[in-house]
């Protein structure tokens, strides 16, 4: 109350009055401290936003009041003398200044007190439910990326590798909760989100706030301008290259050089440090590459990379994979490990200034001086997209941390922002005054991009909107490259002033409780006084179950404690060190927190082999901590390790020819197929086959010069094959079949080049109805990935041949209704029974009718073919593999055309009832029905009439067959009939063919009778559907004709 008192004492009491009204109308109004919404807080915000735009004519009115009221404004009096006037009128002029000057000491307080509580608003977070939209999980980066669309804001949760599908799982049941902060204009500013899983907080930043850019430090020591600068992956060191031909190793913690590297005859371009090994990689305009060894500071391998010289060099996520850019217009890839030359890839018209590989290491972007932006596919090398990205030079190209941005620099003075899926533009940045030389993402979210230039402005943006968040002058000349550490607290910068300048990047403090973890108070000491008392049980863990932790595999250590004391452990610890493989990676320190009196805790520590991981046995010694000091004694964990190992084998290869006879002929079209098994161990990840002809050999529909094929075959795991197939024909002059394997993995050292394919020409060979296995290299434990399936080999030969005999098959697997599963060995069955109709039961090919997917029209019009063709002196045979169904209301079974609905199967269908009733009307000797299908309304995939219960419907049977027919069956009442995968057959035509073969004569008196055949199946069926299956399959034949002779061998 100074200022009332004083304005007491000079204005008269009538003025002090209305003052004091102003005043108190003014002052009266409490500090904003309370506890708001945000929804309050919003209001509050413009409240004081609007006290603020009113405060001037507030105090302009207020004033005028009180000039009206204190100054004497009246003409000269008729009384008053000219001095008199003039005094009056220099004593208003001063009270009047006077009375400004205190009205503008009262507007300066009042601003001062509103802005302060403007700033308590903007300063505090203010939590409310936010929807967000999970992405795919990333296992490179342990997190789940998410969108906030309602905020425009993207951000990614960590979630550890182990729990990471229950996480997925459960996501929709959670809540996650965004905090806000509010800004001057009532907008808010997602600051980060928190969701809880399993009582702990998940914490994923989507704004990141820079309050202050400071310069740490200034490291002089290159003699010329320096070309690049690289933090290595904990931040604990920088690499800096320069024309100077030198690469200095800088301490960040003690700012000080710790080494110089020194082996390049020119100019150093490009520096990148391997994500694990302590390995640094520069490039040169000498056409070299050198990969160092930091801590005995020499040259590892050299390379010569690129005529002309190296612009740019990166290495891959796994550290497997070496990417160089160069002068000579091309990219190339190396393997690290051996300095082996990969792929190159060709399609940029001027020299390459930039390459980058994506977080997950699968893609490749480039930038030109061809003003091009080109995406690589690094797997095949095939370039995925190519745009002009600028108008001017491109000078840097660099992928966000999440993989879902491609940013890109140029001399036109611009910065642009690509989408990554297919390099459609999302944002252009403007407004830089000089040539933009390089650009990187903040790490680790890549919320800001910084930008660096010819005239030394560093500019850090906003990826999200382009904004300007800090501007800095870096140098007083062009700074050449700049990077952030791992978790963008630290920036370095570098051009022509030959100074490597540190800074350290300061953020909000609500910013850093994001990144911290969430923004709680903990107790750091036991408040009851009581000590705890814990214990520890530890797991080793690993996902195949052979207990071991093989390569390219991430085990779990599960900790559960327990703390059975009365007082609390306060922020306890699992610490791990061992002398360990290099290729094992965890985390040496897991924070577990408090855990209550008479609780437990659990933790999962991930320990992920890399794929050089050696065979071996790991020993690793657990220390749990506890910040009073109560720590358990050291456990050791001990567990195997297994090396990668893969072998990629040509299992087996098999041809299908048009003539059938089984010979590659000149002129003739052949498909040949091959099997590529993997007899090693491991999982063979991104397996390639490329199938390559020789001289006097095409492949069919293609240009001649074609001369390869290549298949993208995906993983294979241990014991697994895949089969390729290609169409190829030979010309006139054709004296041999020469065609040739080759097969890749991903990591491009486990393959195999140039195998042969054992192709004999115009020599009967392997053919599809005679599979004969190639395996000769399979390993110990591995059955042969080969085509070998015992029933379609070795068919046996009949010795009645029975040339007017009939055979009508009806095979249907492709169903036309997306909702019926198909039979997917269905064809295969029809093939091979008409094989063993031909060979063993002698009827003649021309009068067999073999219908694949049969529609209802050409089901009937087959059924008429058998009759018109059928003769009273010779036997008929009908063989239907397909689905079979009831009809719920009338209880009639029915054969199911690939047309048929079967929820309307009584008018689309073929009735069993009608089927039998037209074979009394066959002529013929002795008509032998099977069916390999059941009529329960379900398959092996399951129900194929749909909203009905899943209670099988069992049909009933109400035709008698004619006196001369035997029908064999493959299911009984409401049973299913079952599949069987590893022969590739029904399970049903599979031990018919089988029994067939011979495998049911079981007096072995070369006769195969009905009966005979029949005691084999009921052996053999109701076994295997329950070992398979776990459910009852009982074939059947009616009537009982046991002595009735079906094969003579």
């Amino acid at each position: 109350m100074k200022n009332y008192a004083l304005f007491a004492r000079i204005i008269n009491p009538v003025l002090f009055l209305v003052f004091l009204t102003v005043a108190l109308a003014i002052f009266a109004r409490p500090v904003f401290c309370q506890t708001l919404t945000f929804e309050q807080a919003k209001a509050k915000m413009a409240e004081l936003t609007t006290q603020v735009k009113a405060l001037d004519k507030e105090i302009a009115d207020e004033l005028d009041k009180a000039i009206k009221i204190e100054i004497n404004s009246m003409p000269k009096g008729e009384f008053e003398t000219t001095t008199a006037y003039d005094e009056r009128l220099k004593q208003n002029e001063a009270k009047k200044a006077e009375l400004v000057a205190k009205f503008d000491a009262v507007k300066t307080e009042r601003l001062a007190i509103l802005n302060k509580e403007i700033e308590t608003l903007t300063t505090q977070t203010y939590s409310m439910p936010v929807a967000i939209e999970l992405g795919v999980y990333r296992a490179d980066m342990e997190r789940f990326p998410f969108v906030v669309s309602s905020m425009n804001k993207k951000g990614s949760l960590p979630v550890s590798r182990s729990i990471a599908s229950q996480f997925k799982e459960a996501f929709p049941t959670l809540s996650p909760v965004g905090y806000f902060q509010i800004q001057r204009e009532g907008e808010p500013r997602l600051v980060y989100v928190v969701v809880e899983y399993n009582n702990e907080p998940l914490i994923a930043q989507t704004d990141r706030k820079i309050e202050e850019i400071k310069e740490a430090a200034s490291l002089k020591g290159h003699g010329r301008k320096i070309n690049a600068v690289a933090f290595n992956r904990d931040g604990s060191l920088i690499a800096s290259g320069s024309d100077d031909k030198l690469i200095k190793i800088w301490s960040v913690k003690q700012n000080s050089l710790l080494t110089t590297l020194q082996g390049h005859a020119r100019y150093v371009k490009s520096l990148a440090f391997h994500p694990f090994e302590p390995i640094l990689v520069s490039g040169c305009n000498d056409g070299n590459v050198i990969i160092w060894q930091i801590e005995q500071s020499s040259p590892l391998r050299t390379i010569f990379a690129h005529e002309n010289g190296v612009n740019s060099v990166a290495i891959s996520s796994d550290g497997n994979t070496l990417a160089t850019a160069g002068f000579d217009k091309t990219i190339k890839l190396w393997n690290i490990a051996d300095g082996q030359l990969l792929k190159t890839f060709t399609g940029h018209t001027d020299e390459v200034k930039s390459v980058a590989f994506s977080p997950d290491g699968w893609t490749l972007v480039s930038g030109s001086l061809d003003l091009s932006i080109k995406l690589w596919n690094v797997r095949d090398g095939s370039l995925i997209k190519s745009t002009k990205g600028h108008l001017l030079w491109i000078n840097s190209v660099a992928f966000s941390p999440d993989g879902e941005l491609v940013a890109s620099c140029s001399d036109d003075r611009t910065v642009k922002l690509w989408s990554v899926h297919d390099l459609s533009p999302i944002r252009k940045i403007t407004g830089f005054s000089a040539p933009v030389t390089s650009i990187t993402f903040s790490r680790p979210e890549g919320l800001t991009l910084a930008c660096v230039t010819e005239d030394g402005e560093i500019t850090f943006v906003k990826t999200e909107d382009g904004s300007i968040v800090k501007m800095i002058k870096g140098s007083t000349g062009t700074i050449k490259s700049a990077n952030y550490d791992s978790n963008g607290k630290k920036f370095v910068s570098a051009g022509d002033d030959k100074i490597v300048k540190i800074w350290e990047i300061v953020y909000d403090p609500i910013s850093e409780l994001a990144s911290a973890g969430f923004g709680t108070s903990r107790s750091t000491t036991n408040q009851t006084g009581l000590p705890p008392m814990l214990t520890a049980d530890v797991r080793f863990s690993e996902p195949s179950g052979n207990n071991y932790l093989d390569a390219n595999e991430t085990g779990v250590l599960t900790i559960v404690l327990k703390n059975s004391g009365k007082g609390t452990a306060v922020g306890a610890s699992a610490n791990l060190i061992g002398n360990v493989p290099k290729e094992l990676d965890f985390p040496m320190k897991t924070y577990i927190g408090d855990i209550a009196p008479d609780s437990l805790k659990t933790i999962e520590i991930p320990l992920m082999a890399r794929y050089k991981i050696p065979s071996d046995s790991v020993s690793l010694i657990c220390n749990i901590t506890e910040m009073s000091g109560f720590n358990i004694d050291p456990m050791r964990i001990q567990f195997p390790t297994k090396e990668y190992n893969i072998k990629l084998v040509k299992a087996g290869v098999v041809i299908d020819d048009n003539s059938q006879n089984g010979m590659i002929e000149s002129g003739e079209i052949v498909d040949i197929t091959v099997r590529i098994q993997n007899q090693g161990t491991s999982l063979a990840k991104s397996v390639v086959a490329v199938i390559r002809i020789g001289e006097n050999v095409f492949y069919a529909g293609k240009m001649a010069q074609e001369r390869f094929e290549k298949f993208d075959l995906g993983d294979i795991a241990s014991g697994d094959f895949k089969d390729v197939s290609v169409k190829i024909f030979t010309n006139a002059v054709a004296t041999d079949v020469p065609v040739f394997l080759t097969l890749s993995e991903y990591y491009r050292e486990y393959g195999a080049q140039n195998i042969p394919l054992e192709l004999a020409f115009n020599k009967r060979i392997t053919t599809m109805q005679e599979f004969i296995v190639q395996g000769k290299d399979a390993g110990a434990g591995f059955q042969t990935g080969g085509f070998s399936i015992d029933v379609e080999m070795n068919i046996p030969s009949g010795t009645i041949r029975q040339n007017d005999a009939v055979a009508l098959i009806i095979a249907n697997r492709d169903y036309q209704n997306a909702d019926i599963p198909d039979v997917e060995y269905a064809q295969r069955d029809g093939e091979f029974m008409k094989q063993y109709l031909m060979k063993t039961l002698g009827y003649r090919e021309g009068n067999i009718f073999l219908e694949k997917d049969a529609t209802q029209s050409r089901f009937k019009t087959a059924l008429e073919k058998l009759k018109n063709a059928a003769r009273d002196t010779a036997d008929v045979f009908f063989y239907y593999v397909g689905h079979g169904a009831p009809d719920p209301e009338q209880k009639r079974g029915f054969f199911v055309p690939v047309d048929c609905d079967p929820n309307y199967v009584s008018i689309g269908g073929i009735g069993l009832d009608d089927f039998y009733r037209d074979l009394e009307n066959v002529k013929a000797r002795n008509i032998t029905v099977v069916v390999d299908a059941c009529f329960s309304g379900s398959s092996d995939k399951g129900m194929i009439i749909k909203n009905i219960s899943p209670v099988m419907i069992e049909v009933e049977k109400k035709y008698i067959g004619a006196p001369n027919l035997t029908e064999f069956t493959s299911a009984s009442g409401d049973e299913v009939s079952s599949w069987f995968p590893e022969k590739k057959h029904s399970l049903y035509t599979y031990y018919f063919l089988k029994g067939l073969q011979g495998e049911a004569n079981a007096n072995k008196d070369g006769i195969l009778t009905v009966g005979e055949l029949q005691a084999y199946l009921n052996e053999k069926i109701p076994y295997e559907a329950r070992r398979l299956n776990n459910r009852q399959q009982t074939p059947s034949v009616t009537p009982e004709r046991d002595n009735r002779v079906l094969v003579r061998y």
